[in-house]
C-alpha cells in the first residue's frame, strides 16, 4: 500500500536491476542482473525465479560475396529459492550460439524477394524438477523466403499512395531435448512479428514445421503532411504449436486475422488500433488509442479489450479505458485530468484532477486523485497534493512553459 498511497508506482512485483550496455554500429552487448520480489497476496516469493542473469552479444557483419551475416551468443538463468521439485522449485541456466545469413534482390516488375537462413545451438542445465533432463542440448535451423511487391502512386496534388503484398514461406524444426519455458509464455501477434521465423518472445520456445505467412501493408501519405496505414494479415500453418495461448491469435493451424491501422493529421490528431479477429469465435484482443496535441492541447484515451484466457492466469475478459489530458488555459494556468474504467467489472479505478500554476520563476501544482480499487493489503484513497518550485533552481518542470528563465 505504501507505494500507491505516497504515488511512487503501481507495481505488485517489484524490480531491482544493474544493467551494462555498449552499443555500436555493428555490434551490441548486454549483460543484466535482475532482483525481483513479489507484493501479491498468491504469490509466493521463493517459488518465482526471483534472480534472473542475462549475458548476451550480437554482431553484423556485410560479406563480400554478398549479404549480410549475424551472429551471436547468450547466457541466462533463473533461479529460485524453493528447492520443491517441480515448476515452483526450478532452476534453469541456459547458454546459446546463433547464426544467420541473409540477402535481398530486386525482380523484374519491381518484385523483392529475400532469403533468410540460419540456426541456434542452445545448452540447457536444470536443477530441482525431475520432469526435466538436467543437461540437454538442443539444435534448431531455420529459413525463410519472403517476397513483397510495393506499387506507389502519386496525385496531381501531392498525395502518394503505396500498396505492398507480402508473402512470407519459412521452415524450423527442433533436434534434441524440449526445455523447460521460462521466458516465452505471453506472445502475440501483430505488425511487427507477422513475418518473422519465431514469434516467441524469448529462446526457450521455438516455432517448428513450415508456415506461410500472408499481408497487405496500405499507406497514404497526405500531401498536407497527414498519414494513414492500414495492415491485414495471417499465418497458416502445416503444424498447430501448443506453446501459444488462445488469446495471442496464433494457436491454431490458421492464425487469427491481424488488422491494424493509425491516422495521423498535421494537426496533431492521431488515431491507432490493433485487433485480432478469429473467423468462429469473433473478435479476440483489440488496442486503440486517440490522442490530439497542439500548443494548448494534450489528450490521450487508450481502450483494451482482450479474452479470457486460463494459460495466462487470466479468468475475465478484459475490458478498460483510460485517458489523460493536459488544457492549456493561458500562459500561466494549466488543467489536467486523468481517470481509468474497468468496463467489465463496472466500475472506476482511478481519477484525477490538477491545477499548475507557472510564471518566470515559479511553478505550483495543486491536485487530488482518488483510487477506487481495492484488496486485502489496499484501501480505496483519496489523495490530495500540493508542490512547488522555483525556475531558476529546478532540474525540470512538469508543463513546457512560455518563459525560459527567472529574472527582472
Amino acid at each position: 500500500a505504501y507505494l500507491l498511497d505516497y504515488g511512487y508506482s503501481g507495481k505488485d512485483r517489484l524490480d531491482s536491476a544493474a544493467t551494462l550496455l555498449r552499443v555500436q554500429d555493428r555490434t551490441l552487448f548486454q549483460t543484466r542482473l535482475t532482483y525481483y520480489e513479489t507484493l501479491r497476496d498468491s504469490e509466493d516469493n521463493s517459488t518465482l525465479p526471483q534472480v534472473i542473469a542475462e549475458l548476451g552479444f550480437e554482431g553484423r557483419s556485410d560479406l563480400e560475396v554478398g549479404g549480410t551475416l549475424r551472429y551471436g551468443a547468450s547466457l541466462d538463468s533463473a533461479y529460485r529459492t524453493s528447492d520443491v521439485d517441480g515448476q515452483t522449485g526450478r532452476d534453469v541456466l541456459r547458454g546459446g550460439l546463433a547464426g544467420s545469413w541473409s540477402d535481398a534482390w530486386i525482380l523484374p516488375q519491381g518484385i523483392e524477394i529475400g532469403f533468410e537462413t540460419g540456426g541456434r545451438a542452445d545448452l540447457y542445465f536444470v536443477d530441482d524438477d525431475s520432469s526435466f533432463a538436467e543437461s540437454d542440448l538442443r539444435f534448431v535451423p531455420n529459413a525463410r523466403v519472403t517476397l513483397r511487391w510495393p506499387h506507389g502512386k502519386t496525385q496531381d496534388n501531392g498525395t502518394a499512395f503505396i500498396v505492398e503484398p507480402v508473402v512470407s514461406l519459412g521452415w524450423a524444426d527442433s533436434f534434441g531435448g524440449t526445455p523447460p519455458n521460462e521466458d516465452s509464455t505471453r506472445t502475440e501477434l501483430d505488425q511487427g512479428n507477422i513475418v518473422s521465423i519465431s514469434r516467441f518472445a524469448g529462446d526457450d520456445a521455438v516455432e517448428t514445421d513450415a508456415q506461410l505467412a500472408l499481408g497487405v501493408n496500405w499507406t497514404r501519405i497526405g500531401a498536407e503532411g497527414g498519414t494513414a496505414t492500414l495492415s491485414f494479415g495471417r499465418i497458416i500453418r502445416q503444424e498447430a504449436q501448443a506453446a501459444f495461448t488462445a488469446s495471442s491469435g496464433l494457436d491454431d493451424l490458421r492464425s487469427d486475422w491481424l488488422v491494424a491501422g493509425q491516422f495521423t493529421a498535421a494537426g496533431g490528431f492521431l488515431i491507432g488500433a490493433r485487433s485480432l479477429w478469429d473467423e468462429t469465435e469473433g473478435l479476440n484482443t483489440t488496442d486503440s488509442r486517440v490522442s490530439w496535441r497542439n500548443d494548448w492541447i494534450d489528450l490521450g484515451a487508450n481502450h483494451s479489450w482482450q479474452i479470457a484466457d486460463a494459460a495466462e492466469a487470466r479468468s475475465d475478459t478484459v475490458s478498460e479505458i483510460s485517458f489523460d489530458s493536459a488544457f492549456r488555459i493561458s500562459d500561466t494556468w494549466t488543467l489536467e485530468l486523468d481517470g481509468r474504467y474497468d468496463i467489465a467489472a463496472d466500475r472506476a479505478v482511478r481519477a484525477g484532477i490538477g491545477v499548475q500554476w507557472q510564471n518566470e520563476c515559479v511553478t505550483i501544482d495543486v491536485s487530488a486523485s482518488r483510487r477506487f480499487t481495492s484488496s486485502s493489503t489496499v484501501d480505496p484513497t483519496t489523495t490530495f497534493g500540493i508542490s512547488g518550485s522555483i525556475g531558476g533552481f529546478s532540474t525540470g518542470r512538469a508543463a513546457g512553459g512560455v518563459a525560459t528563465g527567472c529574472g527582472n
